[in-house]
Parts: C-alpha cells; sequence; structure tokens
C-alpha cells in the first residue's frame, strides 16, 4: 500500500517515516526519507492468525506543522473457507451389511492460517449437535479429505458441518451444512 507525503509550506521540508506499531508484519518497501512532496511505500507479510491487526507509519519533519503524522495501517485477519459435501454408503460383505456417511470436505486457505483441528459437528433433526470425529490439522496433507461417519443407523437422516479451531480453540472457518 502507498501514501503521499505533501508539502505544503513554502520552506524546504526534510522528513523521515518509520514504523512504530506492527513492525512483525509491516515495513516500509519506499520512502523511508525525502524531501519535499514523497511517497511512502508500505510492504506487509501476509496475515496468517485469525484475528485482524492495525499498524502506524510515523512522518515525521523537523519544525512542519502537524508534525509528526501518523498513517494508521490495516490489514483483516487471514481467510479460510471450507466447503461440505457428503454421500450415504452401502457397504456389503457376504451378509454383513453396514450403512456409513462419507464426508469430503474442501479447505481454502490462502493465507495459510494456522489450524490445529477440524472438528466434525452431526445432528438429527432437532437434537443437538455433538462433536462426532476431530481430525488433527497436521494430518491433513491434501485438500479436499475426506471423513467417514461409520455410525449411522438406517432410515435416519444426518447433518453435518465442519469447524476449523487454531491452538486456543477461536473459530477459524466453518463449511455449510449437508445433510444425508
Amino acid at each position: 500500500t502507498t501514501f503521499e507525503v505533501t508539502n505544503t509550506g513554502a520552506g524546504v521540508m526534510n522528513w523521515t517515516a518509520a514504523v512504530i506499531a506492527g513492525s512483525d508484519w509491516l515495513s516500509i518497501e519506499s520512502g523511508a526519507s525525502g524531501t519535499g512532496d514523497g511517497t511512502v511505500t508500505a510492504a506487509f507479510a501476509a496475515n496468517r492468525t485469525g484475528s485482524s491487526r492495525t499498524g502506524i507509519i510515523r512522518v515525521t519533519a523537523a519544525g512542519a506543522s502537524g508534525s509528526p503524522r501518523d498513517v494508521t495501517v490495516s490489514q483483516i485477519k487471514g481467510t479460510l473457507l471450507l466447503t461440505l459435501s457428503g454421500q450415504r454408503l452401502v457397504e456389503k460383505a457376504w451378509i454383513i451389511q453396514r450403512e456409513y456417511g462419507r464426508l469430503t470436505v474442501t479447505v481454502d486457505n490462502p493465507a495459510s492460517v494456522p489450524v490445529e483441528t477440524y472438528l466434525v459437528y452431526r445432528h438429527t433433526g432437532t437434537a443437538g449437535e455433538q462433536i462426532v470425529q476431530q481430525v488433527d490439522a497436521a494430518s491433513v496433507t491434501t485438500s479436499p479429505f475426506i471423513v467417514n461417519d461409520t455410525f449411522v443407523e438406517p432410515g435416519t437422516s444426518y447433518t453435518y458441518r465442519v469447524v476449523a479451531v487454531d491452538v486456543l480453540g477461536n473459530i477459524l472457518g466453518q463449511s455449510n451444512e449437508v445433510t444425508i
């Protein structure tokens, strides 16, 4: 991102720009100093957190009115999108037959937001949700990934959703619901 520094006075204005908050992710790529008018170009690292963050760049011109002037740079939280699809399958082996649910979870995480766990929730009818599986995010090496629910009863409809949480249990994203 960029912003302009303008000398509205008649004298020579020497100025400097420095990051005073957010230096762990925000930096000045060009325009850290100048004389008169100029452009400050700020660079930033991708936000891989589940929270928005704010940094401050301070422009200082000794003797100029309105100096120093702070410019706030805000960055939205990293994005994570989960998409869920599912199907009900019947497996027959000689005289044994069982039904199970197969869920396909697609993860779109362009900012590489660190996910700790994927929680698979299930409910039937008006019954409350329950977690039927927890998938350690470190074990997910491809997208989409498959989750099988082997405890389904014939003739019963189940509704599922998947939630991605961080190490503190904060929700980073959640999928659509799918009923099988």
